[in-house]
C-alpha cells in the first residue's frame, strides 16, 4: 500500500540482505544471551529497520535441594530508527509513511523464570525503565505501546 493507503504492485526485484549474528557468554551461573540483526533493502516498498537487537543478562541457578531450577534477569530489546508504516483502521491495513521516523530506544523487560516438576511459571515487567530512558515508545505512527506491563504465566504439561 502506498502513501495514500492505495494497493500498488511493483515490478522491480526487492532485495532484502541481513546479516544475524548470536553470541552467548557464560560466567558461572551467570548467562548473557546476544542476538544482533544488521538489515537494509534496496526498496522503498519494504520498510525494515537497519539495526535489531536483543540481549538477556540473567542468574541462573537450581534451588531448594534441585527442586526449583530458576531464572532471574533483564531482556533488553532495540531497534534502530526507521520510517515503519502506518496504520490505516478503516481498511486495516498497513500503508507507506514518509513523515514520522520511528525513534531508536531500549525496552527494558525484568523477568523471573521457574520451574515446578512439569509446569513452567514466569513473572515479567514489560518496559521497566518507562520513563527512565524516555516515553516515546513507538513501533507504529500514532499507536504508542503501553508503559510498564505485568506479566505472569503458565505452562503446565501433564506427562512426562
Amino acid at each position: 500500500y502506498n502513501e495514500v493507503a492505495e494497493p500498488v504492485q511493483t515490478l522491480d526485484t526487492i532485495r532484502v540482505s541481513q546479516l544475524f549474528i548470536q553470541k552467548d557468554f557464560k560466567f558461572r551461573k551467570f548467562r548473557l544471551h546476544n542476538t544482533m540483526w544488521i538489515q537494509e533493502t534496496n526498496s522503498n516498498e519494504v520498510r525494515i529497520p537497519g539495526l535489531v537487537s536483543h540481549h538477556s543478562l540473567f542468574y541462573e541457578n537450581i534451588f531448594f535441594g534441585g527442586r526449583l531450577p530458576t531464572q532471574i534477569g533483564f531482556d533488553v530489546h532495540y531497534t534502530s530508527s526507521w520510517y515503519s508504516n502506518a496504520y490505516m483502521p478503516a481498511t486495516s491495513v498497513f500503508y507507506t509513511q514518509n513523515e514520522k521516523k520511528t525513534e531508536a530506544y531500549p525496552l527494558i523487560d525484568f523477568f523471573v523464570n521457574f520451574k515446578i516438576k512439569t509446569a513452567r511459571i514466569f513473572i515479567k515487567f514489560q518496559n521497566a525503565a518507562d520513563n527512565l530512558v524516555g516515553n516515546n515508545y513507538i513501533t507504529t505512527p500514532n499507536y504508542p505501546l503501553p508503559g510498564l506491563v505485568f506479566q505472569f504465566g503458565l505452562n503446565w504439561r501433564f506427562f512426562d
